[in-house]
């Protein structure tokens, strides 16, 4: 059976301090298998969250018939609009129309 492609969160990081890598993956691997490729990271420790996501090869993957976790589309949301004005109940539909 195909699986799709997926845009997920890859944890790193050690005890009590965890970074994300914004990885694409196969359906068929698990949590912590290997990936395809490496296009971004999310930092949620400090108060001015740090994301970095690689716009274009987002596009690229979505353009191949990629699919996102939903984690995955509120970092995407956060990093295309200011961090002030994110409301998670109000804007949870725009996050899911973003994608």
């Amino acid at each position: 059976m195909y699986r799709p492609l997926t845009v997920k969160l890859n944890r790193r990081g050690h005890k009590k301090y965890s970074v994300f890598n914004v990885v694409v993956t196969s359906g068929e691997t698990d949590r912590k298998g290997g990936f395809i490729e490496v296009i971004g990271f999310v930092n949620p420790q400090y108060t001015e969250r740090q994301i970095y996501i690689d716009s274009q090869r987002l596009a690229i993957w979505l353009n191949r018939g990629a699919q996102v976790h939903p984690s995955v589309a509120k970092y995407i949301y956060l990093a295309a609009t200011s961090f002030h004005t994110y409301n998670k109940n109000k804007n949870k539909n725009k996050i899911l129309k973003l994608i």
